[in-house]
């Protein structure tokens, strides 16, 4: 095939996705990984694929290249990238149809009809990716559907201060509210509010954790990890709420420091 041929082919295939903005390569390289896991999402649900595909960990590499001419955009999952998780044949149940073939990726790369342009990697379960998209039913069925608990579900209703939400979720009888997330900080650790500071601690929160860093559950409760604001806002007496409260169980919080434990380093490097 010359050229033209293959690029043909590539622009008819239903495997790619294109653009012609400018610099839009790796926003597509995301879009294209969003369609794979909600894929795998939704042949879950309609019950094409084992339902352990919902909570397992999938790991993908998305490839962008561009036209030699820079009109258009392309961004692919190579059928037989070795980090495909399904194998791609016709007469298999569990082939994702959009993985472009690789020679057609070769053809297009030999033949100057596409140049490389750069990649992204993803690792996540299609639950796990959802619940970090804001996805909340979503992940909650896929979750559900592969058997585990409901306790990733706590930190964005935590932090959206969805206090009914969370309520429902400890109801369940499906959530640990102690359960580790990013830098092993739990639900309670991103509490804005003293309801649901309350919620959580009535629910059997632990205020003794502390975080990969060593600091304690109040330590951002009105800073994140640089000492910046942050994005929530914070009831400003949910920190000295939660320094008496812990006095209860016999345990003593710091008052609350003004900058998080990374802000800290770098004030103890600068010359003063």
């Amino acid at each position: 095939m010359d050229k033209a041929a293959v690029g043909k082919i590539l622009q008819a295939s239903p495997y790619y996705l294109e653009t012609s903005t400018p610099g839009d390569g790796l926003n597509l390289c995301e879009k294209l990984a969003e369609r794979f896991y909600r894929d795998v999402a939704g042949r879950v649900l309609a019950g094409n694929i084992p339902a352990s595909y919902a909570t397992r960990p999938l790991s993908i590499k998305v490839f962008d290249y561009f036209t030699p001419d820079k009109k258009g955009h392309l961004a692919i999952i190579p059928a037989t990238s070795p980090e495909a998780p399904v194998p791609n044949k016709p007469d298999d149940p569990q082939a994702f149809e959009y993985l472009l073939p690789t020679y057609l990726i070769s053809e297009g790369l030999e033949k100057g009809a596409l140049v490389e342009s750069g990649w992204i990697d993803r690792s996540a379960t299609p639950a796990g990716y959802f619940t970090d998209m804001g996805e909340i039913e979503l992940a909650t069925q896929l979750l559900t559907l592969g058997g585990e608990s409901l306790s990733p579900l706590l930190f964005p209703h935590v932090k959206k201060d969805d206090v009914a939400a969370v309520e429902a979720l400890i109801a369940s009888g499906k959530v640990n509210v102690n359960a580790r997330g990013d830098a092993q900080r739990t639900p309670i650790f991103h509490a804005v509010s003293i309801k649901m500071f309350d919620t959580l601690l009535a629910a059997g929160a632990s205020l003794g954790i502390r975080d990969t860093f060593g600091d304690p559950v109040n330590y951002f409760y009105g800073k994140n990890d640089f000492g910046q604001q942050r994005s929530e806002t914070v009831d400003p007496a949910l920190n000295a709420h939660a320094v008496e409260q812990a006095k209860r169980f016999g345990i003593t919080l710091p008052e609350f420091t003004p900058v998080g434990s990374f802000g800290s380093l770098l004030q103890a490097l600068t010359p003063r």
